[in-house]
Protein backbone atom coordinates (compact mmCIF):
# COMPACT_ATOMS: atom_id res chain seq x y z
CA UNK A 1 0.00 0.00 0.00
CA UNK A 2 1.36 2.99 -0.98
CA UNK A 3 0.27 6.88 -0.22
CA UNK A 4 -0.09 9.02 -3.72
CA UNK A 5 -0.91 13.04 -3.67
CA UNK A 6 -2.61 15.28 -6.19
CA UNK A 7 -3.44 19.09 -5.36
CA UNK A 8 -7.16 18.35 -6.41
CA UNK A 9 -9.34 14.89 -6.16
CA UNK A 10 -9.84 14.33 -10.39
CA UNK A 11 -5.95 14.34 -10.56
CA UNK A 12 -3.10 14.06 -11.91
CA UNK A 13 -1.83 12.05 -8.85
CA UNK A 14 1.82 11.29 -8.32
CA UNK A 15 3.57 8.72 -6.01
CA UNK A 16 4.46 10.05 -2.16
CA UNK A 17 6.75 8.36 0.46
CA UNK A 18 7.69 4.90 0.28
CA UNK A 19 5.99 1.68 0.70
CA UNK A 20 3.53 1.51 3.96
CA UNK A 21 2.81 -2.07 4.28
CA UNK A 22 6.26 -5.04 5.32
CA UNK A 23 7.72 -5.34 1.50
CA UNK A 24 6.76 -9.55 1.91
CA UNK A 25 3.15 -8.76 2.72
CA UNK A 26 0.79 -8.88 0.56
CA UNK A 27 -2.03 -6.18 1.55
CA UNK A 28 -4.90 -4.28 0.65
CA UNK A 29 -7.57 -1.56 1.18
CA UNK A 30 -5.61 0.99 3.45
CA UNK A 31 -7.68 3.22 5.32
CA UNK A 32 -5.91 6.33 7.17
CA UNK A 33 -7.31 6.64 10.66
CA UNK A 34 -6.30 9.74 13.17
CA UNK A 35 -6.46 9.05 16.94
CA UNK A 36 -5.63 11.82 18.90
CA UNK A 37 -3.23 13.60 16.20
CA UNK A 38 -1.66 10.55 15.46
CA UNK A 39 -2.05 9.13 11.62
CA UNK A 40 -2.85 4.93 11.79
CA UNK A 41 -2.96 3.13 9.10
CA UNK A 42 -5.84 0.25 8.96
CA UNK A 43 -5.44 -2.41 6.02
CA UNK A 44 -6.45 -6.07 5.32
CA UNK A 45 -3.12 -8.34 5.12
CA UNK A 46 -4.25 -11.15 2.06
CA UNK A 47 -5.08 -14.43 2.89
CA UNK A 48 -2.83 -15.52 0.77
CA UNK A 49 -0.30 -14.67 3.49
CA UNK A 50 -2.85 -15.34 6.54
CA UNK A 51 -5.75 -17.93 5.59
CA UNK A 52 -7.46 -17.13 8.66
CA UNK A 53 -7.68 -13.20 7.42
CA UNK A 54 -6.22 -10.73 9.55
CA UNK A 55 -6.89 -6.86 9.92
CA UNK A 56 -3.94 -4.85 10.91
CA UNK A 57 -2.50 -1.57 11.48
CA UNK A 58 0.43 0.41 11.73
CA UNK A 59 1.24 3.70 12.53
CA UNK A 60 2.28 6.32 10.16
CA UNK A 61 4.59 8.87 10.35
CA UNK A 62 3.04 12.61 10.63
CA UNK A 63 3.77 13.41 6.95
CA UNK A 64 2.29 10.08 5.98
CA UNK A 65 4.87 9.12 3.75
CA UNK A 66 6.10 5.98 5.85
CA UNK A 67 5.36 3.39 8.64
CA UNK A 68 6.99 4.37 12.21
CA UNK A 69 5.62 1.51 13.89
CA UNK A 70 5.52 -2.70 13.45
CA UNK A 71 2.44 -3.79 12.01
CA UNK A 72 -0.23 -5.26 14.98
CA UNK A 73 -3.13 -7.60 13.94
CA UNK A 74 -6.32 -6.25 15.60
CA UNK A 75 -8.51 -9.48 14.53
CA UNK A 76 -9.06 -11.73 12.90
CA UNK A 77 -11.83 -12.58 10.43
CA UNK A 78 -11.95 -16.31 11.19
CA UNK A 79 -13.16 -14.87 15.10
CA UNK A 80 -16.09 -13.11 13.81
CA UNK A 81 -19.38 -15.54 13.95
CA UNK A 82 -20.77 -13.93 10.83
CA UNK A 83 -17.46 -14.59 9.17
CA UNK A 84 -17.46 -18.05 6.89
CA UNK A 85 -14.69 -19.59 4.85
CA UNK A 86 -14.04 -19.02 1.09
CA UNK A 87 -16.03 -21.37 -0.61
CA UNK A 88 -13.92 -21.19 -3.62
CA UNK A 89 -10.70 -20.76 -2.28
CA UNK A 90 -9.40 -24.55 -3.48
CA UNK A 91 -10.49 -23.96 -6.89
CA UNK A 92 -9.75 -20.58 -7.47
CA UNK A 93 -6.41 -19.95 -5.71
CA UNK A 94 -5.00 -23.85 -4.48
CA UNK A 95 -5.40 -23.01 -1.14
CA UNK A 96 -6.38 -26.13 1.03
CA UNK A 97 -8.31 -26.09 4.17
CA UNK A 98 -10.65 -22.99 5.61
CA UNK A 99 -9.81 -19.61 4.55
CA UNK A 100 -10.81 -16.28 5.79
CA UNK A 101 -10.44 -12.69 4.12
CA UNK A 102 -10.74 -9.34 5.86
CA UNK A 103 -11.64 -6.12 3.43
CA UNK A 104 -12.69 -3.03 3.11
CA UNK A 105 -12.18 -1.65 6.81
CA UNK A 106 -13.69 2.00 7.33
CA UNK A 107 -13.27 3.41 11.05
CA UNK A 108 -15.53 5.66 12.73
CA UNK A 109 -16.36 7.40 16.48
CA UNK A 110 -19.77 8.37 17.46
CA UNK A 111 -20.73 10.74 19.97
CA UNK A 112 -21.14 8.54 22.98
CA UNK A 113 -17.47 7.77 22.34
CA UNK A 114 -17.68 4.28 20.90
CA UNK A 115 -15.30 3.40 18.05
CA UNK A 116 -16.61 1.04 15.11
CA UNK A 117 -14.86 -0.47 12.39
CA UNK A 118 -17.43 -1.77 9.29
CA UNK A 119 -15.22 -4.36 6.97
CA UNK A 120 -15.95 -7.09 4.56
CA UNK A 121 -15.53 -10.97 4.01
CA UNK A 122 -17.26 -14.01 2.91
CA UNK A 123 -20.78 -15.19 4.89
CA UNK A 124 -23.58 -17.33 4.71
CA UNK A 125 -25.30 -15.74 1.67
CA UNK A 126 -22.19 -14.83 0.09
CA UNK A 127 -20.00 -11.08 0.48
CA UNK A 128 -21.41 -9.29 3.44
CA UNK A 129 -20.61 -6.32 5.44
CA UNK A 130 -20.26 -6.72 9.14
CA UNK A 131 -18.53 -4.48 12.33
CA UNK A 132 -16.92 -4.17 15.46
CA UNK A 133 -16.29 -2.26 18.10
CA UNK A 134 -13.33 -1.36 20.06
CA UNK A 135 -13.78 -1.99 23.83
CA UNK A 136 -11.27 0.50 25.37
CA UNK A 137 -12.49 3.03 22.62
CA UNK A 138 -8.99 3.45 20.91
CA UNK A 139 -7.65 1.62 17.80
CA UNK A 140 -5.76 -0.93 19.41
CA UNK A 141 -8.40 -2.01 20.76
CA UNK A 142 -9.35 -5.29 21.69
CA UNK A 143 -11.99 -5.08 18.81
CA UNK A 144 -15.04 -7.11 19.55
CA UNK A 145 -17.41 -8.43 16.70
CA UNK A 146 -20.93 -7.69 16.71
CA UNK A 147 -22.56 -11.05 16.27
CA UNK A 148 -24.63 -10.27 13.11
CA UNK A 149 -23.42 -8.64 10.15
CA UNK A 150 -24.71 -4.89 8.85
CA UNK A 151 -25.49 -5.94 5.29
CA UNK A 152 -25.57 -9.65 4.96
CA UNK A 153 -25.87 -10.57 1.54
CA UNK A 154 -24.09 -9.75 -1.90
CA UNK A 155 -22.91 -6.55 -0.95
CA UNK A 156 -19.41 -5.10 0.72
CA UNK A 157 -16.87 -2.56 0.78
CA UNK A 158 -19.17 -0.37 3.17
CA UNK A 159 -17.89 2.76 4.52
CA UNK A 160 -20.53 5.26 6.96
CA UNK A 161 -20.19 8.62 6.65
CA UNK A 162 -22.17 12.16 7.86
CA UNK A 163 -24.02 13.97 4.95
CA UNK A 164 -24.09 17.53 4.97
CA UNK A 165 -27.41 17.98 6.78
CA UNK A 166 -25.95 15.28 9.74
CA UNK A 167 -27.54 12.56 8.55
CA UNK A 168 -25.47 9.16 9.36
CA UNK A 169 -25.24 7.32 5.85
CA UNK A 170 -24.20 3.82 4.59
CA UNK A 171 -22.45 3.52 1.07
CA UNK A 172 -21.19 0.48 -0.61
CA UNK A 173 -20.86 -1.64 -3.68
CA UNK A 174 -23.89 -4.21 -4.65
CA UNK A 175 -24.44 -6.45 -5.90
CA UNK A 176 -21.54 -8.19 -5.75
CA UNK A 177 -21.77 -9.81 -9.32
CA UNK A 178 -19.37 -9.06 -12.12
CA UNK A 179 -19.84 -5.38 -14.59
CA UNK A 180 -23.14 -4.89 -12.30
CA UNK A 181 -21.48 -4.03 -9.17
CA UNK A 182 -23.36 -0.56 -8.10
CA UNK A 183 -22.29 2.37 -5.38
CA UNK A 184 -25.40 2.33 -3.17
CA UNK A 185 -26.47 5.12 -0.03
CA UNK A 186 -28.65 4.41 3.11
CA UNK A 187 -29.30 6.13 5.80
CA UNK A 188 -28.51 4.40 9.15
CA UNK A 189 -29.48 4.78 12.50
CA UNK A 190 -27.31 4.27 15.27
CA UNK A 191 -29.40 2.91 18.35
CA UNK A 192 -28.15 1.56 21.83
CA UNK A 193 -24.66 1.15 20.31
CA UNK A 194 -26.14 -1.00 17.30
CA UNK A 195 -26.19 0.28 12.94
CA UNK A 196 -29.69 -0.21 11.29
CA UNK A 197 -29.66 0.33 8.24
CA UNK A 198 -33.12 1.56 6.67
CA UNK A 199 -34.99 -1.05 4.37
CA UNK A 200 -32.87 -1.92 1.57
CA UNK A 201 -36.04 -1.69 -0.85
CA UNK A 202 -36.16 2.10 0.22
CA UNK A 203 -32.16 2.70 -0.49
CA UNK A 204 -31.29 5.23 -3.23
CA UNK A 205 -29.65 3.37 -5.74
CA UNK A 206 -27.65 5.93 -8.05
CA UNK A 207 -27.68 6.34 -11.75
CA UNK A 208 -24.93 3.82 -13.70
CA UNK A 209 -22.91 6.92 -15.47
CA UNK A 210 -21.67 8.10 -11.77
Amino acid sequence: IYVLKSQCPTGPFELYGQRLTPKDWSCIDGTVYFENGVPYLVFSHSFEDVPDGDMCMIQLSDDLTHGVSEPVCLFKAADAPWAKPVPFAKQEFGMDGDVYFTDGPCVIRFADGKLYMTWSSWSTCGYAVGAAVSENGGIQGPWRQIERPVFPENGGHGMLFWDKDGQLRFTLHYPNDKYMERPQLMNVEYLNGELILENEQKSVMLPETL
